[in-house]
């Protein structure tokens, strides 16, 4: 059975819980994203603080529609990819259109998050570079950002570039940073 339901005062991704569904966070981290945990009574047996394998966020702000609740769907917890806007960020496809530029930086990160835009819901991605030099030059990363937006597929046939020509993504924002990362996986995030 189902543990929540999508609301017309929410964003993608945003659930309240269904009556008798107490939904928890486990583990969360400094922003709030931890394991959803679920209990709730199915068929006569009572799951508690069952693990789904999935990661979110608990927004504990009234929603406009009246529910106390709402916890944010951000995808597989440990894996590669996540949901954006219908779509699947893959880090594999990150990792093969960032292999002719494997000079310009020494590890990665992709960031994903969902943002309104005039009312409309647009996926926006940042790229994260940590580079012990210093960032590359300001025409190097135009070049990287126009081809990952090329070269990336977030559905079987679209690539970034043609879902933001068709204004449903934002334009790749590259990030440079001298610090290394603090996680060592390269899980694809949802912020």
């Amino acid at each position: 059975g189902g543990i929540g339901r999508g609301c017309e005062q929410q964003p993608l991704n945003h659930y309240h819980p269904d009556i008798g569904v107490l939904i928890e966070l486990h583990e969360p981290d400094s922003e709030g994203r931890g394991t959803i945990l679920v209990t709730k009574t199915y068929n006569a047996v009572t799951f508690t603080q069952f693990n789904t394998g999935d990661s979110g966020r608990g927004i504990h702000e009234p929603c406009a529609c009246g529910a106390l609740f709402t916890f944010e769907h951000m995808g597989r917890s440990g894996l590669d990819h996540v949901k954006l806007c219908g779509t699947l960020i893959r880090q594999d496809q990150f990792e093969r259109a960032l292999t002719p530029y494997a000079h310009a930086f020494d590890d990665f990160r992709i960031e994903a998050r969902e943002v309104k835009e005039e009312g409309i819901i647009k996926g926006a991605l940042t790229l994260n570079l940590f580079r012990a030099g210093g960032a590359a030059s300001p025409s190097l990363i135009k070049e990287i950002a126009a081809s990952v937006m090329r070269t990336v597929f977030l559905t079987p046939n679209q690539t970034f570039a043609d879902l933001v020509a068709r204004d449903l993504f934002l334009p790749l924002s590259i990030t440079y940073s001298g610090t290394p990362f603090k996680v060592s996986t390269k899980n694809v995030r949802f912020i």
